[in-house]
């Protein structure tokens, strides 16, 4: 018996032993991005920040008025025509993602289509290393240019804990036509390993139709938790079916000096 007992407390070594070299890489993420900065490194970044912002005074004259306004000798208001034609593009992409939602438009979105989806489902198997992978799943809601997004992330990893990434987006759908849809998402990132924490998120999604079948998906994810930077980005290739698609793409996820990269398949349904 107690041969026994000597035996079982050497496998619970082994396994710590064996669980604390395997566990690195979703430990060291989840501390790279929910560390949070000494005081002196606040205080170093707030005096370079005055010191870059002092030599710019001195080296830049000083105009009166906007620094961001400039003329040129033709009288050609820069900063206000970038601003009113960036206006101008946010809002007339917003009706017509509006517009084609209905049939009785010239140009209207048909059903099934991966642009301006009414509910889409993905779901997505991620390979990162041999010991680590993640199943990705994200449900999209909206009509025309508003939507919801919710997406969770949950990676596994050998004898170590999850880390569930959750994110939530409020997204503004911009169309040029059917081919075409560019988004801006507002958001939160939650990050759920042996901690919870969360920051604030802003999310790119893109999408291009180049035939009735085939078609691409680009996204470009900023968050910040604890005054980390977290980046999250994707791109991946659609082929479609009806409401169908089969996907296959790459995804970046980053924090510091740690990542979380590899290529992924799977399946979407969108209506």
């Amino acid at each position: 018996m107690c041969k026994l007992f000597k035996q079982l407390i050497v496998l619970m070594l082994f396994c710590g032993i064996i669980g604390s070299i395997h566990a690195g890489k979703l430990d060291d993420f989840e501390k790279e991005a929910t560390k949070k900065k000494s005081k002196s490194s606040k205080k170093k970044s707030k005096k370079s920040k005055k010191k870059s912002s002092s030599n710019d005074n001195h080296s830049t004259p000083h105009h009166h008025g906007s620094h961001c306004h400039h003329d040129d000798d033709d009288g050609f208001d820069f900063d206000f025509d970038f601003c009113e034609v960036f206006f101008d593009v946010l809002v007339m992409g917003g009706v017509n993602s509006w517009d084609m939602m209905f049939e009785d438009s010239i140009i209207h979105r048909e059903e099934g289509d991966t642009i301006l989806p009414i509910l889409q489902i993905d779901t997505n198997y991620q390979f990162v290393e041999s010991n680590l992978h993640a199943i990705d799943t994200r449900v999209e809601i909206g009509f025309g240019p508003f939507a919801f997004e919710y997406r969770n992330t949950n990676y596994k990893e050998s004898y170590a804990n999850d880390l569930d990434i959750d994110q939530y987006y409020f997204i503004y759908r911009m169309s040029v036509d059917t081919d075409v849809e560019i988004g801006i998402g507002f958001g939160q990132l939650i990050l759920e390993g042996s901690s919870r924490n969360s920051g604030s998120s802003l999310s790119i999604p893109m999408s291009f139709h180049f035939t009735d079948e085939w078609s691409a998906h680009s996204k470009l994810t900023s968050a910040s938790i604890n005054g980390n930077s977290i980046y999250d980005r994707e791109l991946d290739v659609l082929y479609s079916i009806d409401k169908v698609s089969i996907r296959a793409g790459y995804r970046w996820m980053k924090v510091g000096s740690v990542d979380l990269n590899g290529p992924y398949v799977g399946l979407s349904i969108h209506f």
